[in-house]
C-alpha cells in the first residue's frame, strides 16, 4: 500500500529539488486550513511557495498566518479587474483561467510588478501562443507536453 504525502513530504521534497509549489486552498470555514498550510510551509520554506485561491478572504487569512508567503488569485473573470483585486489583498501574482488571458491583461499585471500565471493549458497550439506572450507560468495536465512545446520538438511541434 502507498501512503499518501502529507503537505510538509510535497514541501521536503520541494525543497530537495530547488522547486517552486502552488497550492490551492479551495475552500476554509474557519481558518484552520490557512493556519495548517501555514505551519506546514514556515517548515517548508514560506518565501519559495505560491498560495493560490479564488476567495480572497482565504488569501487574506492566508497572509496574517504567514506574512512571507506569495499569494496568487485565481480569476476565471475577464479583464482588468482581477489586477485591482489582487493589489487589495496584496498577491503578487494573478492566475487567469487561459481563455481569459490577453496580451493586454500580460502587461497591465507586469506595469503593476505582479506576475501572471495561467491554468489549464493542454493543447500544444495555445501552449505556443501563450509562451509568446511570456508568462511567468502555464499550468498543465501534460508537463512533458509543455516541455516539448518550449524546446520546440516532438509533439509540441
Amino acid at each position: 500500500m502507498q501512503r499518501v504525502p502529507t503537505l510538509a513530504d510535497v514541501l521536503r521534497v520541494a525543497r530537495e529539488k530547488t522547486m517552486r509549489c502552488f497550492l490551492e486552498i479551495k475552500a476554509s470555514r474557519d481558518g484552520a486550513t490557512e493556519r495548517a498550510v501555514a505551519a506546514a510551509m514556515r517548515q517548508g520554506g514560506a518565501a519559495r511557495h505560491v498560495v493560490i485561491s479564488f476567495d480572497e478572504d482565504i488569501l487574506r487569512r492566508m497572509r496574517a498566518e504567514e506574512p512571507a508567503v506569495t499569494l496568487g488569485l485565481l480569476t476565471e473573470a475577464r479583464g482588468r479587474e482581477c489586477i485591482a483585486r489582487a493589489e487589495r489583498i496584496g498577491a503578487r501574482k494573478i492566475l487567469p483561467r487561459e481563455d481569459c488571458l490577453t496580451k493586454e491583461l500580460v502587461d497591465a499585471a507586469r506595469e503593476r510588478g505582479l506576475g501572471v500565471v495561467t491554468w489549464t493549458v493542454d493543447e500544444p497550439a495555445r501552449m505556443k501562443q501563450l509562451i509568446a506572450m511570456n508568462l511567468e507560468g502555464i499550468m498543465t495536465n501534460y508537463p512533458e507536453r509543455l516541455s516539448l512545446v518550449m524546446k520546440g520538438i516532438g509533439e509540441g511541434k
